[in-house]
Formats: C-alpha cells, structure tokens, sequence
C-alpha cells in the first residue's frame, strides 16, 4: 500500500512517499532526544555532545531512507524528509518561547533549517552513492 505520490516540481520527481518515510525516521528520533537535551540534561553535561551527535545522525539517518528510495534525486529527497521535523522542533521552540519557557531567537531557528536540511541531503547522498555499489570497495 503506498503512502505517497508522485508529483513534478521545476523538472524533478519528487516522491512523497520517500519523503514521508525519511521525515517519519528522523521525528521518531530526533524529537525524543532533543526533548531529552533540552530538559533533562544541564548545560555543563557531558552527555549534552552526545546528544547533539546522535540528533545530527538522526537528520542523517532520515535523508538517507529516503535518498535510498529515490537515488535519482538523493540529496533533494534527503533535504526535503528533514523539514517536517524541523518545522515541528521549531514550533514546540516557539510554543515554549510563548510561555516564557525559553528564548526564541530567529538565527537559532534559521541555524537549526541549515543545519538539519544539510545533513539530509548528506544522508541522502551518502546512502545513494553506498546503495549503488555493485562490487566491493577495495576492487
């Protein structure tokens, strides 16, 4: 049963499907451990590298299910399955600025579009050109 569809934007195929699933893997992920950063761990914590590495892996790991899925177009279709994450880590940022919970600074949010928009699209990069290996690496 498929989820998505395909749709023809400015010359490029872009399938949703792909996208949902990629977006699925990183909110799944990437959600719960900001949560954890934000509010279980102190700002002088070690475990707060940790943290930040394994959310960067996750942006990561969601560009690459759906780079995986469309190699024709990894690194669009990796970008793309990291927004719907990011729009919702910018709205429960906002919702907490609104309650006086935490400051919501604009170059944060921006920061946090390029930065996760970036790793999809090397996530999805890096999962088309591994996946489209017919040999081993040292041949």
């Amino acid at each position: 049963m498929s989820i998505g569809a395909h749709h023809r934007i400015r010359g490029y195929d872009i399938d949703t499907e792909a996208i949902y699933r990629g977006a699925f893997v990183v909110t799944v992920l990437a959600v719960p451990l900001a949560a954890v950063a934000g509010r279980a761990l102190s700002d002088g914590s070690g475990w707060q590298v940790v943290v930040t590495i394994a959310i960067f892996a996750a942006f990561a790991a969601g560009g690459a299910v759906s780079g995986h899925m469309r190699p024709e177009t990894p690194a669009l279709h990796g970008a793309l399955a990291s927004l719907p994450c990011l729009i919702v880590l910018a709205a429960v940022r906002a919702v907490l600025a609104f309650a006086g919970d935490a400051d919501f600074d604009p170059i944060v949010v921006l920061a946090m579009f390029a930065s996760g928009t970036t790793l999809g699209l090397i996530g999805g990069v890096a999962a088309s050109r591994l996946g489209d290996r017919t040999r081993s690496v040292l041949h």
